[in-house]
């Protein structure tokens, strides 16, 4: 209280004091005492009181884990940060409010509001932040035949993720492709591809010289041993992770039949814990009027289910689906049974192997064209009775191992 006093001392001697009748000395000396009173004791109640502080712990709001080193701030400007034990502490804080705010990587942003600090007291908080997942660079591995991220990747590459494919709510793996840049699809019925361009080169089903498009399923090729023509329905729709389309030419990482561009399925890794999925819709077409002579209602349904499972060595994923269509019109009617599986086992910590099983059945009308302009639901009666019957049969055994950091060989 020194400075208090000597200021005190100061306004005391330079006041100049009128020696009036009117105004005696006596009135001003203690107008200036009552005014340096008030002043010491307002200056003496603020810095009398004594700082507060704020301790606190962070944790993991799904498992409880204590997080160390997340950001704890009061302000834009001033803050701390948890411990290795996942607490942390402000001290020297002035009684009041405070907003508190904890943030830290793989978590959300948590905020505590009107935080109370009182006078020599600590005063304990706890924060629980939510994991979140981070979102990073989608990693290829189709146009260098190593991963890397599609920024880097020396050709045009579009990518479609699973939760892309289950937001269209599609019914055949061509259907993914709808919305790709590049990429035009021509069907002769829902479970036919007729045509798949990229860029103008195309891929025509049954082989022949268009064919310049080529389908691998985890790198490796899925096409027709007689034509050389992609098997769409081979794809397991319900197990993909990803798809990647090189658009150009890559025949020299893949041979002629990459002439067009490259579509590349990545199939998901079985679950570390038992997974079951399934997948279910129905839908029927609206009614034909009985002038166009096919007055019914059509319908269409999907069944999937899949399993995956992880043991100490083994892991596996069982995929089934039964696909059913009525279709629109007349011969656009098809079904559809296919069967997906993987095996895979860690013989050491260096050294793998995989197979995988594909399978899939196809009774689908022979499409054809309306009978005539006033009948463009129905066809010829010498047409009525074509249809196709297919079964697709894929085995696929794959071998790798890393002997060492600087060699990796796979068969």
């Amino acid at each position: 209280m020194v400075p208090l006093i000597g200021y005190w001392e100061l306004a005391f001697v330079n006041y100049p004091i009128p020696n009036t009748k009117n105004n005696p000395p006596s009135l001003h000396l203690k107008k200036i005492f009552s005014l340096l009173y008030c002043c010491t004791s307002v200056c003496g109640f603020l810095f009398g009181q004594k700082p507060g502080s704020i301790t606190g712990v962070v944790r993991d709001a799904a498992t409880g884990e204590r997080l160390a080193y997340v950001s704890i701030l009061r302000s834009e400007k001033e803050g701390t940060a948890t411990q290795e034990e996942g607490i942390f502490e402000m001290t020297s804080l002035a009684p009041g409010r405070y907003t508190l705010t904890a943030s830290c990587v793989g978590y959300e942003l948590e905020l505590l509001e009107n935080v109370e600090v009182t006078e020599d007291r600590t005063t304990t908080v706890a924060f629980e932040l939510e994991p979140v997942a981070i979102l990073g660079d989608e990693a290829i591995v189709t146009a260098t035949r190593m991963p890397q991220s599609a920024k880097l990747a020396p050709a045009s590459v579009a990518l479609i993720t699973s939760q892309q494919i289950n937001e269209k709510h599609i019914s055949t793996f061509d259907q993914a492709f709808d919305e790709t840049p590049g990429v035009v699809v021509t069907r002769a019925s829902n479970a036919n591809v007729q045509a798949f361009s990229i860029r103008g080169a195309s891929e025509v089903a049954g082989g022949g010289i268009g064919n310049r498009v080529l389908l691998l399923v985890d790198g490796r090729p899925a096409l027709s041993p007689e034509s050389a023509g992609a098997l769409w329905n081979l794809v397991p729709l319900n197990s993909i992770d990803h798809i990647e389309v090189v658009k150009g030419a890559y025949s020299s990482l893949y041979g002629s039949s990459a002439m067009g561009g490259v579509v590349n399925v990545i199939t998901r890794n079985p679950a570390p814990e038992p997974k079951t999925k399934f997948h279910l819709n129905y839908g029927f077409y609206e009614k034909q009027p009985k002038s166009y002579g096919d007055y019914r209602y059509n319908d269409f349904f999907t069944l999937e289910a899949s399993h995956s499972r992880s043991f100490k060595r083994f892991s596996y994923l069982l995929d089934g689906g039964w696909k059913h269509n009525d279709g629109h019109r007349e011969k656009s009617a098809f079904d559809l049974v296919n069967f997906y599986g993987k095996g895979a086992w860690a013989l050491n910590g260096n050294r793998h192997v995989q197979i995988t099983l594909n399978a899939n059945q196809i009774h689908n009308d022979t499409p054809a064209t309306w009978l005539s302009f006033n009948q463009p639901y129905t066809v010829a009666a010498y047409r009525k009775d074509d249809y196709q019957r297919r079964r697709e049969y894929n085995a696929d055994f794959y071998y790798y191992a890393i002997p060492s950091a600087k060699v990796k060989y796979s068969s």
